[in-house]
C-alpha cells in the first residue's frame, strides 16, 4: 500500500533504493543511481518492480530490463566536442557574431596548436558595451534604442578579442573523475567547464548535458 516517507506530493512511497558506496569520490555511484534513474522513470518498470514480492524476483527483473551499469564511463563520454573556437586576433565583432548565430555564452579561444588560451563571454561583452552608457543609466531613451549596441561595434567592433579574453576560464583534465568533474562545476556555480587534455582544448561539459546523462540517465 506504500509508506508515507515526507514526500512533497504526498503520494505514499513504494520502492526506497538504497546505495552503499565507498566514503571517498566514486564516479560508480553516479553510473549506478543513473542506470536505477532510468529504471524507476520508466512507469512500466516502476509498476513491476513495485508488484515483486522477494528479492529474486527484483533481482531478475532488473536484469530482464536490460540496463547495466557502465563502470567505464568517463567525462569524454559526457562531454561535447568543441564546436567552435577563436583565436586572440580574431575581431571583436567576429566574436559577437559567432556567440548569436551558434547561440553560445562563451567562445573558448585558442592559439594555432589548439592550446586553450581564455575565454570571452556574452557577458564581457555587454558590460563593454554598456560602459560609456553608465552615466545615462535614468534615461531610458538611450538605452532603448538600437543604435546602442551598434555604437558599439563600430567603436570596438575591430578590436582584437586577445584585448578582451578572460584568460582563466574554467577547466577539467579529461582525466578526471565524472564526480570530480560534477563536483568542480557544482562548487564553482557555474554551468559549463572547458575540458582540457594537457593545454589542448578537447571538450565543454555543460551542466546541463551532466545532469540529463548521468542524473537523469538520458542516453545510458
Amino acid at each position: 500500500e506504500g509508506i508515507d516517507f515526507g514526500a512533497a506530493d504526498g503520494v505514499p512511497v513504494r520502492l526506497i533504493v538504497l546505495f552503499v558506496m565507498p566514503k571517498g569520490p566514486s564516479a560508480l555511484y553516479l553510473q549506478a543511481l543513473a542506470g536505477f534513474s532510468a529504471l524507476v522513470g520508466n512507469t512500466y518498470h516502476l509498476q513491476h518492480l513495485c508488484g515483486c514480492v522477494t528479492p529474486e524476483e527484483v533481482i531478475s527483473y532488473v536484469e530482464a530490463t536490460g540496463i547495466r551499469i557502465r563502470e567505464q564511463l568517463a567525462l569524454k563520454d559526457v562531454m561535447l566536442p568543441t564546436i567552435h573556437t577563436i583565436t586572440p586576433e580574431h575581431s571583436i565583432k567576429e566574436a559577437v557574431v559567432c556567440l548569436c548565430q551558434l547561440h553560445l555564452e562563451s567562445l573558448p579561444i585558442v592559439d594555432s596548436e589548439g592550446a586553450l588560451l581564455g575565454e570571452i563571454t556574452g557577458t564581457q561583452l555587454v558590460k563593454m558595451g554598456l560602459a560609456g552608457y553608465l552615466s545615462l543609466l535614468g534615461n531610458a531613451s538611450v538605452l532603448n534604442s538600437p543604435d546602442l549596441f551598434e555604437n558599439f561595434l563600430r567603436l570596438h567592433g575591430d578590436g582584437k578579442v586577445g584585448t578582451l579574453m578572460s584568460k582563466r576560464p574554467l577547466t577539467i583534465p579529461i582525466e578526471a573523475s565524472l564526480f570530480e568533474a560534477g563536483l568542480r562545476l557544482v562548487n564553482s556555480n557555474a554551468t559549463q567547464a572547458f575540458v582540457v587534455k594537457g593545454k589542448t582544448l578537447a571538450g565543454i561539459l555543460k551542466m546541463d548535458d551532466f545532469v540529463k546523462r548521468l542524473i537523469l540517465g538520458k542516453g545510458l
